[in-house]
């Protein structure tokens, strides 16, 4: 949801959101900007940040039912502006992976049903177009925006900024700047594809955003590759998991545990070792990188990149024994991340873990 807007003479506010993911969740954040683009304080606080569960493609079978459940962010966004100026404020919707994932014209009918909400009970001003899905190169893209706004480092040299790796619910993207000579030896993609390589001009300053749409899993696939694959991290653990409406069997594997076996199911799932690079610097799967450069020294990861690292914390060998059992999903999806970033998008050959710690931020 971004609702754009002027008053109090050169203030601007925008409010922004994503509503996507079955498992995951939806969010609202509304900001006021000076004309120079500075955070204004809204009361109290730099910003009104809202958020529920679950998203929109939990609610495939009730278009009605997931636009209604959009209602309480509404209303949260509605209240951070002005009575008089809501009418003149654009309101747009962006959903994300999981929607795209649905079949048939499951997501266009929830779309409809949202533009149907946003007329209808929404004091914004609204139009057909402005509620919409994002594609993997448009998030990764406004998601290197953001945090580079954050930092301050928009209308610096492009080795001044940092770049990001994003896993949503469904999708992981990776945007970084990139040098105008490795902009040119982008691959050409066929029809239909986006480009890897986008110009932004931002802060009177041109970059060249390489920026992609990773086609590997998100963190809900995660745990379905998890349980197509990785059987061998599991320890006593019995029951199931539901995703996509599809239940996986979670049962351990008679001969045990293995930590080596699962970060081995984790590099199959990637394709870490696939040799399919039709162009110089692959990551994996023919998947041009950007080339590397000092865009991508730096790089800030991400929604449930940070969620699970918040998670987690050192402890004795004998605490984590006790609590194992009951974090295997956990425990899975932290292989995952070890071999998608250390491997796959790191580009850098890393010896151990502290390593690769030393190379990525969270946010």
């Amino acid at each position: 949801m971004i609702c754009l807007k002027k008053y109090r003479g050169n203030r601007a506010g925008v409010c922004t959101g994503d509503a996507a993911t079955e498992d995951a969740r939806k969010w609202v954040h509304v900001f006021c900007f000076d004309k120079k683009l500075d955070l204004i304080p809204i009361g109290k606080e730099l910003e009104l940040f809202v958020q529920k569960k679950p998203g929109l493609s939990s609610f495939a079978k009730d278009p009605k039912a997931a636009a209604d459940s959009l209602l309480e962010l509404l209303e949260k966004a509605e209240a951070a502006v002005p009575r008089e100026l809501q009418h003149d404020t654009p309101v747009r919707v962006g959903a994300t992976a999981g929607l795209r994932q649905l079949d048939g014209d499951t997501p266009d009918r929830i779309l409809q049903a949202v533009r149907d909400l946003l007329k209808n009970r929404g004091t914004f001003k609204s139009k057909t177009d402005w509620v919409t899905v994002l594609d993997g190169n448009q998030e990764g893209a406004y998601q290197w925006v953001t945090i580079n706004y954050l930092l301050g480092n928009l209308g610096k040299e492009y080795p001044s900024t940092v770049g990001v790796v994003d896993l949503g619910g469904g999708s992981v993207q990776m945007a970084y700047a990139i040098s105008d000579a490795d902009a040119a030896k982008a691959p050409r993609l066929s029809d239909g594809e986006n480009t890897y390589v986008q110009e932004m001009y931002l802060k009177g300053r041109k970059y060249n955003l390489y920026v992609h749409r990773i086609p590997c899993p998100g963190k809900c696939e995660i745990i379905d590759m998890v349980l197509t694959l990785m059987d061998p991290l599991i320890f006593s653990t019995q029951g199931s998991y539901k995703y996509g409406g599809v239940e996986y069997d979670a049962s351990a594997v008679s001969s045990g545990s293995s930590l080596n076996a699962c970060r081995e199911a984790a590099n199959k799932a990637l394709k870490i070792d696939e040799t399919t690079c039709t162009h110089m610097k692959c990551t994996f799967g023919g998947v041009w990188n950007g080339g590397g450069g000092d865009g991508q020294k730096n790089l800030f990861v991400a929604s449930f990149f940070f969620d699970r690292a918040a998670e987690v914390k050192e402890v004795s060998f004998l605490d984590a024994r006790k609590s194992s059992t009951n974090l295997w999903f956990l425990l899975s999806q932290l292989i995952y991340f070890f071999a998608s970033l250390v491997h796959k998008y790191s580009y850098l050959r890393v010896e151990n873990a502290a390593a690769a710690s030393n190379r990525y931020s969270f946010v």
